[in-house]
């Protein structure tokens, strides 16, 4: 997921693979579908596609970083 995030990540389809990605935590964790995933994805140790996006730039920039 996230192969090419930093070019992708601010898309507006960012917001449909989010979902996706809320619909498979549920599914591992046997949870319900009104039931919130903040806890599991600290659980299971996962970034949500938001925090990876931002995670990503900031790799991004500390690798650009390095070469100037």
């Amino acid at each position: 997921m996230s192969h090419g995030l930093i070019l992708w990540g601010n898309s507006t389809k960012s917001k449909c693979v989010f979902k996706i990605q809320k619909r498979v935590i549920r599914i591992i964790m046997g949870a319900r579908n009104n039931d919130s995933c903040r806890e599991f994805f600290k659980i299971l140790k996962i970034l949500p596609l938001s925090a990876q996006y931002i995670y990503s730039l900031l790799m991004f920039v500390v690798k650009i970083e390095i070469y100037f």
